[in-house]
């Protein structure tokens, strides 16, 4: 990694003691006491997911873990890697006990910021060290959003997203000259962590309830809820709530149903749709709908072909596969990872798919990732595709034409276009 290229003045045994020694004086003066709940706004938020769930002023609420996990979550406290869901589970299963209380949930709060913040150091630590290249082991408060911006923290200037940040930089403790230790810092990007989850997942609730999507299509769509979202609202130039059959076409291309085959059983299925609603347009509802309908019909494609993988790979017969026999599959399937963006896409799906940290998969799991695996790599290249077009000057109707197009005219066995199809 060209992180661990950067050379360093000091040995690494002066920078871990360095290190250390601040976080025994963090830990020990400022530590426990910040991550309590003190603040009047992370006591309401607080509140507000647990009584999401439970009766806040019940002191004899039934312990529900699975209800605890998701309140966590709402608060900000969302395990997305294997070692966080399983620190989130062992802590829920240490504090189990037959009732709980806002009280309660307020300590469990609190010790799990505690543990999430040291858990993602190494990742603080390591954006750090790109910033303070001269190793002098502290930053000007100034410099605390650059290492936000590295993190992919740092909100858009000019939002209350961004005041937000800027505050949390301003509550930091500064040392006698003035500037911020790295494990100072850590404070700041754990409070943006926290509050950016916690504003993601405030949306999603308010989109469900906008369109009063039932649970299982919420879960269903969930983590992919703002995107879908994003992306269908860009269309919608004249805010109606509503596209046209081409315009979802469009949209769907993004996704991966851009075969001439494909194409063709998505135009059937649109026009279904709209018949069965007596409409001529789509909504943001309809449109999920749309999208369930083609992931299981390409789902159903694939089923084959992933049951004899799964099967083959499935040595013990426990109905599952480890994080290697998974991998196995996907080169199997021809869906290894060519780029960054296409690695950073398949670890975040698998993750996403093992919901309680265990890193086993059963066949329908391993399906499902399968098909976002394909859709992703899709949307990443239609991405690509996209952004090299605007810098062409060619406009986004323009280039989905091209992209049809090309499709159209592309054999199934060639990535490209002979010399007679460019010329037609």
């Amino acid at each position: 990694s060209v992180l661990w290229k950067i050379p360093l003045p000091t040995d690494k045994r002066t920078r871990m003691a360095r290190l250390s020694s601040n976080r025994k004086t963090a830990s020990g003066e400022l530590g426990n006491f910040r991550d309590r709940m003190s603040s009047g706004h992370e006591l309401e938020r607080a509140q507000e997911s647990f009584g999401r769930y439970f009766e806040p002023r019940r002191k004899d609420n039934p312990y529900d873990t699975e209800k605890l996990i998701e309140a966590l979550a709402d608060f900000g406290l969302k395990g997305s890697t294997r070692q966080e869901k399983m620190y989130l589970h062992e802590l829920l299963a240490q504090n189990e006990k037959p009732s709980v209380s806002f009280g309660d949930f307020c300590r469990i709060v609190e010790e799990a910021k505690a543990k999430m913040r040291t858990l993602h150091a190494s990742a603080v630590f390591a954006a750090w060290r790109c910033i303070d290249v001269e190793d002098t082991g502290a930053l000007p408060a100034a410099q605390i959003i650059k290492l936000l911006e590295d993190l992919d923290l740092a909100p858009p200037i000019g939002t209350e997203e961004r005041l937000f940040a800027e505050a949390a930089i301003d509550d930091l403790q500064l040392d006698d000259r003035g500037m911020v230790n790295v494990h100072e810092s850590e404070f700041a990007v754990e409070k943006m962590r926290l509050h950016q989850e916690s504003m993601r997942r405030r949306k999603e609730r308010s989109i469900r309830d906008n369109f009063c999507f039932d649970q299982e299509t919420f879960q269903e769509f969930r983590s992919q809820l703002l995107e879908l979202h994003m992306n269908f609202c860009r269309l919608d130039e004249d805010e109606s709530g509503l596209l046209d059959p081409d315009e979802v076409l469009n949209l769907l291309s993004e996704f991966g149903f851009t075969s001439e085959e494909s194409r063709l059983r998505t135009v059937k299925i649109v026009e279904e749709l709209t018949e069965e609603r007596g409409t001529d347009e789509v909504d943001f509802p309809l449109f999920l709908a749309l999208i369930k309908r083609l992931r299981g019909l390409e789902m159903a494609d694939k089923t084959e072909a992933v049951q004899e993988l799964f099967n083959y790979y499935d040595s013990d017969k426990s109905g599952e596969l480890d994080t290697k026999e998974t991998c196995a599959v996907l080169v199997s399937l021809g869906l290894q990872p060519r780029t960054v963006k296409e690695q950073q896409g398949i670890a975040t799906l698998m993750e996403e798919v093992d919901v309680d940290g265990s890193g086993m998969m059963d066949f329908g799991e391993l399906l499902m990732m399968v098909q976002r695996i394909t859709e992703n790599f899709v949307q990443i290249q239609r991405q690509v595709e996209h952004e090299k077009a605007a810098s062409l000057g060619l406009t986004p109707s323009k280039t989905t034409a091209l992209q049809r197009a090309f499709e159209a005219l592309r054999s199934q066995d060639s990535p490209g276009l002979g010399t007679a199809d460019v010329e037609r």
